[in-house]
């Protein structure tokens, strides 16, 4: 059946044979980083990347923001970080399933087609969380300097990125 494609068949065949997800799961974890870097800069042309310090100053703003957000002191706080990033992980599976479904051949045992744009939008709605922090004026002010240091990050990468794609040959 490899070769065909068809979410129903894929579906059923995922039933039938449980230990694919297992292989579905090694997939992903070891593609993790291929698809955090398509959430930062591989805009989706695969020729197109944007600067490689670009791609580390991102994940360290990414990981700050998403570290301060989820250490609230505030419980009420840190349930609403606890459903923010629940919704995330759930999202972000529907969106590997759904691909797995309707873009992996039958029985594949690896995701195709998925790109870390998809995710983009699920990332935004982590960012929730800063608002958390405005009972604390000093790490709420601290935290919107990492929003607007990674929007600025993006607004020098991103021009840079296409310049070179499209204009420098």
């Amino acid at each position: 059946q490899n070769g065909q494609f068809s979410s129903t068949l894929q579906l059923l065949n995922l039933i039938h044979h449980p230990e694919i997800s297992l292989q579905l799961i090694k997939f992903i974890s070891s593609n993790v980083l291929v698809l955090l870097c398509g959430m930062i800069g591989i805009i989706g042309w695969r020729d197109t990347i944007t600067p490689l310090l670009y791609y580390p100053a991102m994940l360290l703003i990414l990981s700050i923001a998403m570290i301060a957000e989820f250490t609230g002191s505030e419980e009420s706080g840190r349930r609403s970080y606890k459903l923010i990033f629940t919704s995330f992980a759930i999202a972000a599976f529907a969106i590997y399933f759904i691909q797995y479904l309707i873009w992996s051949p039958v029985g594949a045992t690896a995701i195709y087609s998925i790109q870390g744009r998809y995710l983009i939008p699920l990332v935004v709605a982590v960012g929730l969380g800063i608002s958390g922090h405005r009972q604390n004026p000093q790490v709420y002010a601290r935290l919107s300097a990492i929003v607007v240091t990674a929007q600025m990050l993006t607004c020098i990468c991103l021009p840079y990125a296409i310049y070179v794609r499209y204009y420098s040959r």
